[in-house]
């Protein structure tokens, strides 16, 4: 029911599940798979049920203390419910690394829609965003990126996906991960999809767990105050 729901006001919606893998969630597994959509590209979907709050499970994933190390990630521009972000992913040779730039934000109308109960972070990819970077590093912003390292690297031309922090009649939150992506230059895209499905699963636990185990006792009152994906600021923890 709350999938059902969420999807009616998403701006990505979750695909449905079947009965084995609502049973896992159930049990506190994590689920990953790869769902073909209408247009026939792959979404790569991370699904958790954490016993944590969808604060504490956002916290988890937004508090940049806690973000993942791997890739390269760049702020261009940032306010408080949107930001544009330039990511860059080593590939094993003979593949040329990815990048790509994305518009990232709060999908605030689907929390207000919803009482608060959900919250979304959606992104997808800024067209003429690599072009923008390469003119900011030409011109000296950005230190620690070099046109050579720009240049050498394929823009991949599709990136879009979101997160989405759903609440449970049970005080918990059913935690979604979804990522459609085309790395171009010539890797196929299943084997992208699944790639990327086995790190989704891992990154999707590594979150729930995050969430009870680390958030509680980092985001207290020496903490600077984060928004939360209904716009108000999350309460710290004492």
């Amino acid at each position: 029911e709350t999938l059902a729901r969420f999807g009616e006001r998403a701006h990505t919606p979750l695909p449905p599940l079947r009965a084995d893998q609502l049973e896992a969630l159930a049990s506190g597994a994590v689920v990953s798979l790869v769902h073909r959509r209408a247009d026939g590209r792959f979404q790569v979907v991370g699904l958790g049920r954490a016993p944590a709050s969808k604060e504490q499970v956002w916290l988890a994933t937004q508090d940049p203390h806690l973000l993942p190390d791997g890739g390269e990630a760049v702020t261009l521009h940032a306010a408080r419910h949107a930001s544009t972000v330039y990511q860059r992913i080593d590939i094993p040779r003979p593949f040329s690394d990815r990048h790509w730039v994305i518009d990232v934000w709060d999908h605030l109308g689907l929390s207000e829609a919803t009482g608060g109960a959900m919250w979304e972070r959606p992104w997808q990819l800024r067209p003429g965003g690599i072009a923008e970077v390469r003119a900011q590093v030409a011109g000296g912003g950005l230190p620690g990126l070099t046109l050579e390292a720009v240049d050498a690297a394929v823009e991949t031309p599709v990136q879009e996906g979101a997160l989405s922090f759903l609440d449970l009649p049970d005080g918990g939150c059913l935690f979604g991960y979804a990522v459609t992506t085309d790395t171009g230059g010539g890797i196929p895209d299943r084997l992208v999809a699944a790639f990327l499905r086995a790190e989704m699963a891992g990154r999707v636990a590594e979150v729930v767990r995050d969430a009870s185990a680390v958030v509680p006792g980092h985001y207290t009152a020496g903490h600077a105050a984060l928004h939360g994906g209904g716009g108000a600021a999350i309460p710290r923890f004492d």
